[in-house]
C-alpha cells in the first residue's frame, strides 16, 4: 500500500506556506495535535455535531419529570401520562416506567450496538441510531395505549448507547488528549441547554403527547444530517486500518487548515491499530477480558451505575420538590450543573482524574447527608434544603461528566466503545431505578438522600482502585 508507506503532508497544504513543523506522528494523539484539535475548524465542527446529539436527546430523557412525575403539583395544568391513561398512584407507580423503559431497552440491547461500533465503525451506527431514535419518539407520541407507549420507549432505548456514549467516544477520537477537558465543556454546554429546554417545551406544549412529538422531531432531523455529513472518527480510521476513511478526514481538514502534517500511516496502524480492516467479536472479548481491563470494566460499571442512579433520581425529582414552582426548580437543577463543568476539567488537570472523582463522590455524599437530616426533621420545604439539593445536583452532574472523560481515557482504542458500552449498559440498572427513587423516602423521611449518599460514598472507595490517566498519554 504505497499511500500508507510514505510520510505525508496534508493535501493542498504545501510545506512552503507553513511556518509550523512537526516531527513525524506515530500515534493518533500526535497526529491530532498536529491537526490542531479544537483550533481546527473541521475537527471543531465534528465535535459540535456530536455534542448537538446531547442537546436534542436531553429533553426526550429528562422530560419524563413533566410527562410522568412521581407526584404532580396541585396547580399544574400539564396533561401527564397518568392523567390521560388514568393510572392510579399505586406503589410502584406504573407511570414511572415511562422514564425507566428507555433504560430497560438500553440495558437489554444497548451493548449490541456498542459492539457493532467497534466492528464496523462509529459513523454509521451513531447516525442511523439517531434517526431511528427520533422516528420511534415521534411514533410514541401517537400511542393508542399505555403499554404501546412503554413498548416505544423500550425500542428507543436500544439506540441510546450509540447516541449518548459512542458519539462522545467519536469526538474524543478526533482530538488530542490535551483537548479532552475542553471538549467536555462543549458537550456539557449542549447537554445543559437541552436540559433547560424541557421546561419551556412543557410550558408551550402542556400535554405529554405534544411534548413527546416536539422533543423527538429534532432527533430525527439531526439523524439525517449526521448520515449525510458525519465522517468516521480519526482514531477509528487508524485503529481499524482504514486508509480511505483516514484520507477523507485529512482531506476535509486540509480545506480549512494551513498546517503542515507529517505522519506515516503504516506506523500509525502498527502503534494504534489492530492490524486488520475489521475487528471481530472474538478480538473484542479477548481484549476486554484481560485481567487489567476486566477489573476496570467491573469497577467502572459500579461507578456509572451509582452516578446514573443519583443524577437521574435528582433530575426526575426536581419537579416535585416542596420549595417553589416546579418549572423554576427544574431550571435551577439544570443551571446548577453549569459550574460543575468548569470545575471538573480544572481539577482534572490540577490534581488528576482519580482524586477528582473521589472528591466529587465524597462531596455529593456529604450534601446528601445534609438533605437527609433536614428531611428527617420535616425541613424539606425550606430554602436551606433547596441549597443543599442544588449542591447535590452540582456534585452529581460533575461526577456524571467525569465518567465520560475518565472512561474514554481508561480503555484502549481497540475495545474502547465495547468496554464503555458495557459500563453504560450496566449503568441502566441505576437509571431504571431512578424514577422510583422517591420510594426510599417511604422507609423514613430522607431515605432517598441517604441511599444516594451511601452509593456515592462507596463509589469513592471503588474509584480509589482505578488507575490515574492524567499522564497516561503524554
Amino acid at each position: 500500500m504505497g499511500y500508507a508507506a510514505q510520510t505525508k503532508v496534508a493535501p493542498e497544504c504545501p510545506a512552503t506556506q507553513l511556518p509550523i513543523a512537526f516531527h513525524e506522528a506515530t500515534t493518533t494523539d500526535e497526529l491530532a495535535e498536529q491537526i490542531g484539535g479544537l483550533h481546527d475548524i473541521y475537527t471543531l465542527t465534528v465535535v459540535v455535531l456530536m455534542a448537538a446529539v446531547w442537546l436534542v436527546i436531553a429533553p426526550t430523557v429528562l422530560g419524563n419529570a413533566f410527562m410522568a412525575p412521581f407526584e404532580k403539583p396541585a396547580n399544574d395544568t400539564f396533561v401527564t401520562v397518568q392523567d390521560e391513561f388514568q393510572l392510579s398512584a399505586t406503589f410502584p407507580n406504573p407511570a414511572e416506567w415511562t422514564g425507566s423503559m428507555v433504560f430497560v431497552g438500553n440495558l437489554l440491547f444497548g451493548q449490541f450496538l456498542a459492539t457493532v461500533t467497534d466492528y464496523y465503525g462509529r459513523r454509521r451506527i451513531i447516525s442511523w441510531s439517531m434517526l431511528v431514535y427520533g422516528i420511534i419518539g415521534v411514533a410514541a407520541s401517537f400511542s393508542p395505549s399505555f403499554p404501546f407507549l412503554l413498548m416505544m420507549r423500550l425500542f428507543s432505548g436500544i439506540c441510546f448507547t450509540p447516541i449518548f456514549v459512542t458519539n462522545y467516544v467519536h469526538a474524543m477520537e478526533c482530538l488530542p488528549f490535551s483537548a479532552h477537558p475542553m471538549a467536555s465543556l462543549i458537550f456539557a454546554a449542549t447537554w445543559v441547554s437541552g436540559y433547560c429546554l424541557a421546561s419551556p417545551i412543557a410550558i408551550i406544549f402542556p400535554h405529554w403527547r405534544l411534548f413527546q412529538l416536539v422533543s423527538s422531531l429534532p432527533c430525527a432531523i439531526l439523524g439525517i444530517i449526521l448520515i449525510l455529513f458525519l465522517p468516521e472518527s480519526l482514531g477509528f480510521a487508524i485503529s481499524g486500518n482504514r486508509p480511505a476513511e483516514f484520507r477523507r478526514y485529512l482531506s476535509n481538514v486540509s480545506r480549512f487548515s494551513k498546517r503542515h502534517l507529517r505522519y506515516n500511516f503504516s506506523k500509525l496502524v502498527d502503534t494504534e491499530g489492530t492490524g486488520s480492516q475489521e475487528v471481530d467479536l472474538k478480538t473484542l472479548v479477548r481484549e476486554t477480558t484481560k485481567k487489567e481491563i476486566l477489573q476496570r470494566v467491573v469497577l467502572c460499571s459500579y461507578l456509572w451505575t451509582a452516578t446514573c442512579f443519583a443524577y437521574n433520581g435528582l433530575s426526575f425529582e426536581s419537579t416535585v420538590l416542596k420549595v417553589g414552582n416546579n418549572h423554576v426548580q427544574f431550571l435551577l437543577s439544570g443551571i446548577a450543573e453549569i459550574p460543575s463543568y468548569f470545575v471538573s476539567p480544572l481539577l482534572f488537570d490540577r490534581i488528576g482524574r482519580r482524586l477528582t472523582v473521589i472528591g466529587i463522590c465524597v462531596f455529593f455524599a456529604v450534601t446528601c447527608q445534609g438533605m437527609c437530616i433536614l428531611a428527617y426533621f420535616a425541613m424539606d420545604d425550606t430554602w436551606m434544603f433547596l441549597i443543599f439539593w442544588l449542591l447535590a445536583k452540582f456534585g452529581a452532574s460533575a461526577g456524571f461528566m467525569c465518567l465520560f472523560i475518565y472512561g474514554s481515557e481508561m480503555f484502549p482504542m481497540s475495545c474502547r466503545s465495547f468496554a464503555l458500552g458495557i459500563c453504560c449498559s450496566l449503568s441502566n440498572i441505576g437509571a431504571i431505578a431512578a424514577p422510583h427513587a422517591p420510594a426510599f423516602g417511604l422507609l423514613f423521611p430522607g431515605g432517598t438522600y441517604a441511599a444516594f449518599g451511601l452509593l456515592l460514598l462507596l463509589a469513592a472507595v471503588v474509584t480509589s482502585h482505578l488507575p490515574e490517566t492524567k499522564d497516561m498519554h503524554k
